[in-house]
């Protein structure tokens, strides 16, 4: 599952596959979740872009998406 968090006062979208970025929110509110990180990620582009805020995400997690979309393509 992946997560996207807004923090308005911060002005930052974060993508996050991290359950425990959820359970700690804080200043952070959840707008999307999906099963799909390219899903995600489109989407906080989106919010990011209209609301002129700083996309964020983890590398693992686009570099796990990356690995997993190469593996299909070999099959």
């Amino acid at each position: 599952m992946y997560w996207v968090l807004v923090n308005r006062k911060g002005g930052r979208v974060l993508v996050t596959g991290r359950p425990s970025d959820v359970m700690e929110l804080g200043d952070w509110e959840v707008v999307y979740k999906t099963e799909r990180w390219d899903e995600a990620y489109e989407v906080a582009l989106l919010i990011a872009d209209d609301d002129d805020l700083i996309l964020e995400w983890y590398l693992e997690d686009a570099v796990k998406r990356k690995k997993a979309l190469t593996s299909l393509k070999s099959v």
